[in-house]
């Protein structure tokens, strides 16, 4: 294998070219020399000719000018590049390929390929998608290669609060940790498992192949680690471009703290409908709890999307379900069953009613929920009213526009409670791809008329690539909230309400240890 040609600063970027972790971020303060860091990873097995190497970026625009730097950086190694295929092909017969992933559903073409080395340049700017479904990529018959996928990034970005997820929440800088994944859920090895794989990763890569097969309960583990980036560690790009860090201080101040400082401080694309900061607060348990009464809402999907139920106690929701695409009335019982876990006359139910939803409003009814459901669709007349009195009078252009706009109102005001979704008894175990759906919407104010982007749109893969099938489930389960709290202070107000009278009948049969949930 030829002489080196470059050699890694001190500091972090050494560190992440020593690292054996199988998965590593680095990341954080921008300049830190991070994309040459990836060039440079792959070099080390560049002499192998098992070795398979493959480096993305968002869109091609975006790998241009690392391909130029690229050519420089394998000259002394005798890579041949083939422009056709963004190729190169070392001497040893080893390969190294660029590739990009403008839309989420690209990586399918992937399929069947074997990688030794996944590189993920700017990881914030792709979906969580992508990068789990490579992991079933990464692959080789040579024990000798030690299989690994490497990331870089800064605070910014649509995947930043997955990313934020998977390494900074979950792992000190430079730590080391042990997780393997059961329902799309992270778990991590306990410390005296954590302790006997340590020493086994730091086993060359044949030596470690050998001790895992003897040890199979501690295979499924993969080691994974955030090593942060340093500006300052970077004394070629300081000494090249001093005025760097004044360049840094032109961005705005989210923008800055993202990027000049690598503070994980989440920034919101323009006219975000629902601010990170105020899913965050859902997410950490430090809302108060407030009311007491049932809701359900249910968003139907045919065959390709998912069926979904949310449901809770007052401002708190306890329960969310995916289920496939599933007949009407198929759905229909999963939402009856969900309706009474709260108490038949204790909850008030939901369902998205446009298209093929008003088939499941309808079963529901003859199932006998009668008036404890609704068919979300129609515009509310008082809704409307109470914004049309303000300043600046906002007018909404259907249904859907005014629950999401009822649901953006009650996350900036801190009401609604989701920490539940993450404690093991109600672990929901898609809830980044319900954050992916709340985060992406958008809106615009037409002539005061309030306009969200569609699901049509939003089907597109330039957006979501999918129908928002969670978050409307979410919306509908906030709507019905609301709803149902006026409806039970009218019902106690008025004791000739035969419902009064049927709800003392059935307290006992009727009503469930749901409460036990909160």
């Amino acid at each position: 294998m030829p002489e080196v040609v470059h050699k890694p600063q001190p500091g972090a970027q050494e560190d992440f070219l020593a690292t054996s972790a199988q998965e590593v971020f680095f990341g954080g303060e921008a300049g830190g020399g991070k994309s040459w860091a990836l060039l440079q990873d792959f070099l080390y097995d560049a002499g192998n000719p098992n070795a398979n190497g493959i480096f993305f970026r968002s869109t091609f625009r975006d790998l241009e000018d690392i391909i130029f730097k690229s050519k420089d950086h394998f000259a002394g190694f005798g890579a041949e590049y083939k422009e056709a295929k963004h190729l190169y092909i070392f001497p040893s017969g080893a390969r190294f390929r660029f590739s990009h992933l403008q839309h989420v559903n690209d990586i399918f073409t992937h399929a069947g390929q074997e990688y030794t080395h996944i590189d993920w340049d700017e990881i914030c700017h792709f979906p969580r998608l992508p990068y789990t479904y490579l992991f079933s990529r990464l692959r080789t018959t040579d024990p000798t290669i030690n299989t690994r996928v490497r990331t870089t990034g800064n605070p910014d970005g649509v995947g930043v609060l997955w990313v934020k997820a998977r390494f900074i929440d979950k792992l000190k800088p430079y730590e080391i940790g042990f997780f393997t994944t059961q329902n799309d859920r992270d778990i991590r090895a306990t410390p005296a498992m954590e302790k006997e794989l340590f020493v086994i990763h730091n086993l060359p890569s044949k030596d470690r192949f050998e001790a895992l097969i003897k040890r199979p309960e501690l295979m499924r583990y993969i080691s994974r680690q955030w090593i942060p980036t340093k500006r300052a560690e970077n004394l070629a790009l300081m000494k090249a471009n001093p005025q760097y860090e004044s360049m840094l201080d032109q961005l705005p101040e989210k923008q800055q703290r993202a990027y000049k400082l690598g503070k994980w401080d989440v920034t919101d694309r323009k006219w975000q409908v629902i601010a990170t900061e105020w899913w965050i607060r859902a997410l950490s348990g430090d809302v108060e709890k407030v009311g007491n009464n049932g809701a359900v809402g249910a968003d139907y999907a045919e065959s390709g999307d998912k069926c979904c139920t949310v449901s809770g106690r007052g401002n708190q929701v306890q329960r969310i379900i995916d289920y496939p695409g599933m007949k009407t009335h198929e759905f229909a019982q999963k939402v009856w069953d969900e309706h009474h876990l709260y108490g038949k006359y204790q909850c008030l139910t939901g369902v998205d009613s446009v298209g093929p939803g008003v088939g499941v409003y309808h079963k529901l009814d003859d199932m006998g929920l009668g008036d404890r459901i609704e068919g979300c669709r129609w515009k509310d007349d008082a809704f409307s009213s109470r914004y049309e009195k303000l300043a600046l009078k906002l007018h909404f252009n259907n249904w859907r526009t005014q629950a999401i706009w009822l649901f953006h109102d009650d996350m900036e005001a801190g009401n609604i409670d989701l920490h539940l979704l993450q404690e093991e008894h109600n672990f929901y175990d898609n809830l980044h791809l319900l954050q992916e759906e709340a985060l992406i919407h958008t809106y615009k104010i037409d002539n005061g008329v309030v306009k969200i982007i569609s699901k049509e749109e939003l089907r597109k893969e330039e957006y979501l690539g999918r129908s928002p099938d969670r978050f409307d489930a979410l919306v509908i389960w906030n709507w019905m909230r609301h709803r149902n709290g006026i409806a039970h202070a009218r019902r106690n107000l008025d004791y000739t309400d035969p419902y009064n009278q049927i709800n003392v009948i059935y307290k006992k049969d009727d009503r469930t240890e749901a409460t036990s949930w909160t």
